[in-house]
């Protein structure tokens, strides 16, 4: 009798239920609801970290906006023998410029812009004067006395005047107020170049240490995750710089040319709302038309038309232009994550929620489908 025979059949049980086990954790770990876990899971380790992960992103972000500029530099070739400059060199020189137009921001639009806040402040009884509820002038209705209005009607004018009054200066006390506290911060994270400086340098070298953490099978997916991402990010960072500023030229030139006071601060606002798509817009063009009506009607009617022509311009032309296809993600989801955003983390909730949604999309695209693609993949094969 050959004893090997129920050896040989205890082993393939035992085969088979490892395998049986093997699949059915497979398929508890491509589950929806498990994803959903692990998605909270790590939704909220992040908002714990968030402080901690704020320099290493805005040092991203800096390191993207200076590459393009390194790159110029180590593509100079100098002297007989045409010779370039070391990677080290062309990171400093960006870094140099990089401080110029800071030095130029601050002379050419910081101090007229702490000029004209320092003037609008002086000139604020006036201001507040002229908009007060009680003067029938600001809806037109100066040679109409107040006895000659209905009480409910009058007293419908006066609450509306005085919620728009305080809304917009409500809302340009917020966007003065955050600019100033974002400004802090920054100062505090003396480290955000130093890490720039690593992160521009030794990418390579950080991008292999990061894909070799994963298992050799799983290392090609995260080449291609984390490949995205950065393209996603750096598409995303150097579009907004260019665009912020150009919205916030324009902006202050189109005001300028209106007669309208303050422009640099109408301007200045204008470039930090382009941050925020959809909200960012609508909610700057209100302080923008009040300002202009203490003046007259046909002011705020000029600025409002003028507001609503460029931002038609910039969601048509200037948006898809410059921005290209780096963030493809539908209006809702971005109204959506603005809100998240500005609810756990404030302003700089509002700044990155779109970067962050971008990052989420590319996760969503390679990682929720896994298992669905694979089966197709071995069925194929």
């Amino acid at each position: 009798m050959d004893r090997r025979q129920p050896l040989v059949g205890k082993g393939a049980g035992i085969l088979f239920c490892n395998n049986e086990m093997n699949n059915l954790l497979a398929d508890y770990k491509n589950s929806t609801a498990f994803k959903i876990v692990c998605a909270l899971a790590v939704f909220i380790i992040f908002y714990y970290i968030a402080g901690f992960v704020l320099p290493i992103m805005l040092a991203i972000a800096l390191a993207f906006v200076l590459q393009p500029i390194a790159d110029l530099f180590l593509a100079i070739r100098i002297g007989p023998a045409r010779m370039k400059l070391s990677r080290n060199m062309g990171i400093v020189m960006s870094f140099v410029v990089m401080g110029l137009f800071i030095y130029l921001m601050v002379v050419l639009i910081v101090l007229p812009l702490l000029g004209e806040i320092n003037h609008f402040l002086k000139s604020l009884p006036e201001f507040m004067k002229k908009l007060d509820a009680s003067n029938l002038d600001l809806i037109g209705l100066g040679n109409v006395s107040r006895s000659e209005i209905p009480s409910n009607l009058l007293t419908l004018i006066d609450s509306m005047v005085t919620w728009s009054i305080s809304y917009a200066l409500e809302m340009l006390q917020t966007v003065v107020k955050s600019t100033f506290q974002f400004a802090a911060i920054v100062v505090g994270l003396i480290v955000v170049p130093f890490l720039a400086f690593y992160f521009m340098r030794d990418w390579r070298e950080l991008r292999a240490l990061i894909i070799g953490i994963f298992s050799i099978e799983a290392q090609p997916k995260a080449a291609n995750i984390f490949d995205e991402l950065g393209s996603v990010l750096s598409d995303y960072v150097q579009g907004m710089f260019k665009l912020c500023l150009l919205v916030g030229l324009c902006i202050t030139i189109g005001v300028y040319f209106l007669g309208m006071e303050y422009p640099l601060i109408l301007g200045f606002m204008a470039m930090l709302a382009e941050v925020i798509p959809v909200v960012g817009p609508i909610a700057i063009s209100v302080p923008a038309a009040f300002l202009a009506y203490a003046d007259s009607p046909v002011s705020a009617i000029k600025i409002m038309t003028f507001y609503f022509i460029f931002y038609q311009i910039d969601a048509h032309y200037l948006l898809p232009k410059i921005m290209g296809n780096s963030i493809k993600i539908h209006p809702v989801l971005l109204i959506l994550s603005l809100l998240l955003g500005a609810k756990l983390f404030g302003i700089l909730g509002l700044i990155f929620a779109v970067p962050m949604a971008a990052v989420c999309k590319v996760f969503y695209k390679h990682l929720w489908h896994q298992r669905s693609e694979e089966t197709a993949d071995d069925f194929n094969g």
